[in-house]
């Protein structure tokens, strides 16, 4: 008998199991692991695609768009050659396609390119299911969610094997299927909402989670932001410029976002609540205004954009303990005159904006960086005095091609 309560603590039980898998012809090995005496934290996700929402820790999508994956990301990783596991609880049927995972990079957070993620499906008797290694899959036939459960993803610091597993009490864990992706580096959190204005991800936790010193340069945007006009991910320009830094990028830009709630449409309006706490990120970087200088339908004004904008960068000091000096306010992207025309139609507007109003919007960013002491960059002006900049913008006149992207990248680079 063992009577040392810690080595009790630390005994694995291994149960093998021989399966009969007619389509697999294989043996299986399931681990029952008995969870160390370390606290669980809280998962805590800021909107990273379309916006979620959080209730009592249960995360849904704001407002469901089957074309947009919700996607979201903590301010915590899992620390190279550290063991940890994140989970979340399956509460009720129906609860479907809430993918909670790892990510080698906090921008990989859609579905089939996070490093190893787990959700319960919504059809076929809610099947547990996978997506490792940049590859969407099932997990084993026969393996159905069971409400109540919690399910979750295990990485060894050793050797980085990836476990998906699943626990009726969030205290003792099987394995349902060793995952074939591994890693032993630093390893980001991620969740993807994705499948119906339903999908839920329920009191997401993790143990040995860390806050992420790394974790620098935080995105809030539009779809220039989010890449739109850049051939891929890699040529936009937030991620041009957090390469060259060597730092993270966090990407939460959001196409078609405004900042004023004033659209008479539909139209994503920024919700302040998501901005991420502050840990010890590098800086928070907002760039919106390009979308509430097209709409130009009589109630979105420069006037309440700059209200606005100041009681955000009120709140981010205030209530996510932001330093002033560490948040970087942008003036609207420039776009062309085919750009300012292509919102004629949209949310009312029946007029065309201009460069007069384009500068009303650029100034009011500066008069409340200048208020707020935080930093700033007229990206409007300098835009617009370089030469050739029309043959740098996409065709629709608003979103920059690779070669616009990376002029905004290099000129940060350049003064920040």
């Amino acid at each position: 008998m063992i009577t040392n309560k810690k080595t009790m603590k630390k005994l694995l039980i291994i149960l093998f199991i021989t399966l009969s898998c007619k389509s697999y012809g294989q043996v299986q090995f399931f681990m029952l692991q008995k969870e160390s005496t370390v606290a669980a934290i809280d998962i805590t996700f800021s909107s990273a695609s379309t916006s979620l929402t959080n209730t009592a820790k249960v995360f849904t999508p704001s407002s469901f768009n089957s074309s947009f994956g919700h996607e979201g990301l903590d301010t915590k990783k899992l620390p190279s050659g550290v063991t940890g596991r994140i989970w979340f609880k399956y509460v009720a049927t129906g609860d479907a396609d809430a993918i909670l995972g790892f990510s080698t990079t906090y921008a990989l957070r859609d579905y089939n390119l996070m490093l190893a993620g787990i959700y319960v499906g919504g059809a076929g008797g809610n099947p547990v299911g996978k997506s490792q290694g940049g590859a969407g899959s099932n997990i084993s036939p026969g393996v159905n969610g069971i409400v109540g459960n919690y399910y979750g993803v295990y990485r060894d610091g050793s050797s980085g094997q990836i476990r998906f597993q699943t626990s009726t009490d969030g205290t003792t864990w099987t394995d349902l299927e060793i995952s074939s992706a591994t890693s032993t580096a630093d390893l980001f959190i991620v969740c993807d909402l994705y499948g119906a204005s339903s999908t839920k991800l329920s009191f997401p936790k993790g143990i040995n989670i860390k806050a992420d010193s790394v974790y620098s340069y935080v995105f809030i945007g539009n779809s220039i932001s989010y890449g739109v006009g850049a051939s891929d991910t890699a040529h936009r320009w937030t991620t041009l410029f957090s390469s060259s830094k060597g730092k993270v990028e966090v990407n939460m830009g959001i196409s078609g976002q405004v900042l004023e709630n004033g659209t008479v449409c539909s139209r994503t309006v920024f919700d302040e609540t998501t901005i991420p706490a502050y840990i010890s990120q590098t800086a928070l970087v907002i760039a919106l205004g390009v979308n509430d200088v097209g709409l130009n339908n009589g109630t979105m004004t420069s006037s309440v954009y700059q209200t606005t904008l100041d009681s955000i960068v009120g709140y981010a000091i205030s209530a996510k303990g932001w330093n002033s000096t560490k948040i970087i306010l942008l003036t609207p992207f420039y776009i062309t005159t085919t750009g300012y025309s292509s919102f004629v139609g949209s949310c009312s507007v029946t007029t065309a904006a201009d460069t007069t109003r384009h500068q009303a919007y650029s100034t009011a960013v500066i008069s409340v960086a200048t208020s707020r002491g935080t930093q700033s960059v007229d990206i409007y002006t300098y835009m617009k005095n370089t030469s050739g900049i029309d043959t740098m913008i996409s065709s629709d006149g608003v979103h920059p091609n690779n070669t616009g992207h990376a002029l905004i990248a290099d000129y940060l680079i350049s003064i920040l």
